[in-house]
């Protein structure tokens, strides 16, 4: 069953590349922001740490 899950997903996801381009280029841009934006928040967290 879970890989049947995976299997779907990752049809699904060459799907949504394949017919909207910018909507995934958006998605994958929206995640690295989150990323960046979590990593500045621990980055902030330990600078009052240290402080």
């Amino acid at each position: 069953m879970k890989k049947a899950i995976q299997v779907v997903l990752v049809i699904f996801v060459i799907y949504f590349l394949l017919t909207n381009p910018t909507g995934a280029a958006n998605a994958v841009e929206q995640i690295f922001n989150w990323i960046v934006d979590a990593l500045g928040a621990i980055a902030s967290f330990f600078q009052s740490l240290l402080n």
